[in-house]
């Protein structure tokens, strides 16, 4: 594989779910690596290994592209030469915005609202047709109603799909979905600890009731070292490593553009958990799973959340704005909980998660956000310490980035989060419906 490909792998998987393992063997082929004995050393202590059972990509929406294409058979009368750029897109189009323009002009050729979607309710009879100069028969006309109101719903559910992508990959990796390829490949040692680093982020949960394991290991404390060495892309490293240390390094530019970046998934995040909780009868008292909550929904966007509030946390902290956290503080967001994690929980811990305690207590993020409910820093400390909780070291009221290193395990075969002895065996499991909550 030539160099500029294993470039190109990296860059996937920073956007991918690649194992830390698959990153390590794209690295071992790296001259810069090769080059040093010690990096090469503990890269290759993770090659070698067995490739997952499990996808090593997200979750990707299903694009509108065969409606796209149908449409334009369609409507080729209304497209060809149409002087509206909104008519003419390419069935590639991933954009939701780009595609709900085109939807718009499709939908005012029909005399339709892009919100009345009833086949039932909302389709003109003959009498109005001819009104409104529609010159398609029946049949061609009740063709063309479905195939846009279909459209209107498959793109509601792209977008919801689309951004909870973008949830996702802040959530769990950091400001990683409008990386270019050019920034990641600035220098090779940039691109090597941002590729391996957001791998081992990307892990999946295990099934447990302590703490995951973090993902700082040796391999990425050695990476850091060589990037403090040399003149390396600290703007792309801050994106998934947002360290006081670090963040040191950036201009006050570079500061307040990925600020702004963490502010606007503050922004989104908050008005979607609203609508979320608004939607889902929540245990807030326990915050435990039940029938009828979205609880993946709710998850992911609430660790999204997390993440973004440590980024903003991080970044406002390095550019010397304490004085906004003293007086603008929104809370963390608890995750809701299986009910067997949570029995298991009590049983060792004796009683509820007191981070459950303090996310009761205080008001809703969302409503801090739109300044409907007021927190602040000391609100969020006097909550903390009546529940005798560290809020500095528990993140609530510091970025809590860690560079404690741990030690290097392989990434264990999970089916739905529990640790499987080997991958014949996770995939056997999986094939047969075992911890999935089918009978």
């Amino acid at each position: 594989m030539s160099e500029e490909s294993v470039y190109r792998k990296l860059y996937q998987g920073v956007r991918s779910r690649y194992m830390p393992e698959t990153v390590a063997g794209y690295l071992a082929e790296l001259p810069e690596i090769v080059r040093d004995t010690q990096i090469l050393k503990l890269v290759k202590q993770r090659t070698g290994r067995r490739r997952s059972s499990m996808p090593e990509s997200w979750f990707q929406p299903v694009d509108l592209r065969k409606k796209i294409l149908v449409a334009q058979a369609l409507f080729e009368d209304q497209i060809k030469g149409a002087n509206d750029p909104r008519a003419h897109i390419s069935p590639d189009e991933s954009d939701p915005e780009i595609i709900g323009e085109f939807l718009q002009y499709l939908n005012e050729k029909l005399h339709k609202s892009i919100n009345y979607n009833s086949f039932k309710h909302n389709r003109w009879n003959r009498e109005h047709r001819a009104e409104l100069e529609i010159e398609y028969g029946n049949h061609a006309y009740n063709k063309r109603f479905r195939l846009l109101s279909r459209m209107a719903d498959h793109l509601d559910v792209y977008r919801k799909e689309k951004r909870l992508v973008s949830y996702r990959l802040a959530g769990k990796v950091g400001l990683v979905a409008d990386l270019e390829f050019d920034e990641f490949r600035s220098d090779p040692w940039t691109a090597a600890f941002v590729a391996y680093y957001a791998a081992r982020k990307a892990r999946r949960s295990v099934f447990t009731n302590a703490a995951q394991e973090r993902p700082f290991d040796d391999l990425c404390a050695a990476l850091l070292r060589n990037c403090e060495n040399r003149s390396v892309n600290w703007e792309v490293i801050a994106r998934v490593f947002p360290d006081p240390a670090i963040l040191q390094r950036l201009d006050d530019e570079a500061l307040g553009r990925l600020l702004g970046h963490w502010l606007l998934y503050l922004r989104d995040l908050a008005e979607d958990l609203d609508k979320i909780w608004r939607t889902s009868d929540i245990n807030l008292e326990t915050m435990v799973v039940k029938r009828g909550n979205d609880s993946s929904t709710w998850n992911l966007s609430a660790q999204a959340w997390n993440s973004a509030r440590t980024g903003w946390l991080a970044f406002t902290q390095a550019m010397g704005a304490e004085n906004i956290i003293e007086k603008f503080l929104p809370g963390k967001v608890l995750r809701l909980i299986a009910g067997d994690v949570a029995a298991w929980h009590a049983s060792t811990s004796g009683g509820i998660h007191q981070d459950t305690l303090i996310w009761r207590e205080l008001p809703f993020p969302w409503s801090v956000m739109r300044g409907e409910a007021f927190c602040d820093k000391r609100l969020i400390e006097a909550t903390c310490q009546r529940f005798r909780v560290d809020p500095v070291q528990s993140g609530w009221c510091e970025a809590n980035v860690s560079r404690k290193t741990v030690r290097y395990r392989p990434t264990p075969e999970l089916v739905h989060g529990v640790e499987i002895s080997s991958p014949e065996m996770a995939g056997l499991l999986r094939k047969l419906g075992w911890f999935s909550g089918k009978q």
